[in-house]
């Protein structure tokens, strides 16, 4: 029998992929000493400060901040700088998501859609 399991975060990409919201990508450089910034070269395709009101969402493993969600203030070149730091440095080669909607709203709306639709979807398995 196959078992369907979907982590919040294999959930929240297709959730957002669904939205045109997703934006992946992995740092090149470390940010700044007090956590606001990430580097990364992709950030030089997009003109300066039209990132901001985005959300990056830390999602690299066994990082301290990950899962943490700061909101872009400012992009300029490789920098993206964000509202308020994170709980440590983003070193080199840290993965992220880049967001338009807030994740966490996004996890909210996934968590309504579980609970008001459960008893409708619910696969019931028997143990013969």
């Amino acid at each position: 029998m196959t078992t369907y399991t979907k982590t919040g975060d294999v959930l929240l990409a297709a959730f957002s992929e669904m939205l045109n919201d997703l934006f992946t990508s992995t740092t090149t450089a470390g940010g700044n000493a007090g956590g606001t910034t990430l580097e990364d070269d992709r950030f030089k395709h997009f003109p300066k400060d039209t990132l901001k009101g985005r959300w990056i969402r830390i999602t690299h493993d066994s990082d301290s901040s990950e899962h943490e969600v700061r909101q872009v203030t400012a992009n300029d070149l490789s920098t993206v700088t964000v509202d308020y730091a994170f709980t440590a440095t983003i070193a080199t080669a840290k993965t992220y998501e880049m967001h338009k909607w807030e994740p966490r709203l996004k996890f909210a709306a996934l968590d309504t859609a579980r609970l008001d639709g459960f008893p409708a979807v619910a696969l019931q398995v028997f143990d013969e």
